[in-house]
């Protein structure tokens, strides 16, 4: 069994040359209870750790890296124990007070902190978004959002407001963005997106009427291609591109 490491200094991470992560050997640090034990289903084990920008600056045999831009590039397994890292520390950082009453707040059970004057509990927040892939016959519907960072389409997708159901959600959103109808929505699956703190959650549903008309807000391009002809896809470890994916191979 190896022990990697997850060492945060700002958004940034540690990463060997080879875009993998460092084990235990290559970061000395003096005080071992800093370390957070990051629990994922692994034969290996993963400790996070937050460090100073003084500590990193000892550390000159290791890069740096936002983990966004690792996205399909590092080992698939220790990517996901980095983004529960990210996850995990983004919400210790913004649960040190109580939003009640502003008292410090204190651990309580091992992924919560609670407030020792009104009891309010705090447990890691997750932001639920609907993602989904809509096909008309030998097409799918695919866009290009303005907040992409390279230059590929992906699907129409956008977080749960309160009060509606997910399948909601998948409606709003289509006629919102893009401007269309659709039926037989379907549940696909889901990944963790920690940026800092998402779920996306897919869906399939099939076109039924409208002209595709983009909300120019959130994207540049937008339509239906057919899976013999399709642009710069996502990376094949997002939902996004298993579900794509997915809908190519019943095409074969």
């Amino acid at each position: 069994m190896n022990t990697f490491i997850i060492a945060l200094c700002g958004r940034e991470i540690f990463i060997n040359e080879d875009l993998s992560l460092p084990q235990i050997c290559q970061i000395d640090i003096e005080d071992n209870s800093r370390y957070i034990p990051v629990a994922i289903d692994s034969e290996d084990k993963y400790l996070a750790i937050r460090l100073s920008e003084e500590e990193a600056k000892s550390i000159s045999s290791l890069q740096r890296s936002e983990l966004r831009p690792l996205y399909n590039k590092m080992p698939q397994q220790q990517f996901k124990a980095c983004g529960k890292s990210l996850q995990m520390i983004h919400w210790k950082e913004h649960s040190r007070y109580c939003p009640s009453c502003g008292t410090a707040t204190i651990p309580f059970m091992s992924n919560a902190t609670k407030c020792p004057s009104c009891g309010y509990e705090i447990f890691p927040m997750i932001a639920p978004a609907a993602i989904v892939l809509v096909t008309k016959g030998d097409e799918l519907l695919l866009v290009k959002a303005r907040n992409f960072r390279s230059n590929h389409y992906g699907l129409v997708a956008g977080f749960l407001e309160v009060g509606e159901t997910l399948e909601e959600c998948v409606e709003r959103e289509l006629k919102e963005e893009v401007g269309i109808e659709i039926k037989n929505i379907r549940y696909f699956g889901n990944q963790p997106w920690p940026f800092p703190s998402g779920l996306m959650i897919g869906y399939t549903a099939e076109y039924v009427s409208g002209k595709v008309i983009l909300q120019e807000e959130e994207l540049t391009h937008g339509g239906f291609f057919h899976y013999n002809n399709l642009p710069k896809l996502p990376g094949e470890m997002s939902i996004a591109r298993q579900m794509i994916d997915a809908f190519v191979a019943t095409k074969k």
